[in-house]
């Protein structure tokens, strides 16, 4: 049996890739009880040959980052730790051609959470009323 193969064909293989932050907007952390805004940037015109995108921060995740124009974003909580005790990566699949780009992962800012409630102050509580003294009474 003889099977024929179109000449010139091109195909894609799926490459998986990982970018490791190296401090890009560690100006923000740490970013305690807020969340912070995490962009996967520099893919150019070529984002929508990128799928799979996932972060991972201090060993917590994968959190998936969502496709916005030709960057990718991911909105987690914290990290609550400071940039030199914080990690991260993103990992994500190459289907273009060629070599992949090189794209750069940085920290956007930090959304600081709702200021705590102060707590109530406590109310006084009300003074003893004085016992009222007993009338003498009339002698016989």
């Amino acid at each position: 049996m003889v099977v024929w193969l179109p000449l010139g064909s091109s195909s894609v293989a799926l490459a998986s890739e990982t970018t490791t932050w190296t401090g890009n907007g560690s100006e923000n952390l740490p970013c305690e009880g807020g969340t912070t805004l995490w962009i996967l940037a520099g893919f150019g015109n070529d984002a929508d040959d990128v799928s799979d995108v996932e972060l991972i921060v201090n060993d917590s995740g994968p959190f998936p980052m969502t496709q916005v124009g030709n960057n990718f974003k991911a909105e987690i909580s914290g990290p609550g730790t400071s940039a030199d005790d914080t990690t991260a990566y993103a990992t994500w699949n190459w289907e273009g051609e060629g070599d992949a780009p090189t794209p750069l992962l940085t920290i956007s800012h930090c959304e600081p959470g709702p200021s705590p409630s102060p707590s109530p102050s406590p109310s006084p509580s009300p003074s003893p009323s004085p016992s009222p003294s007993p009338s003498p009474s009339p002698s016989p």
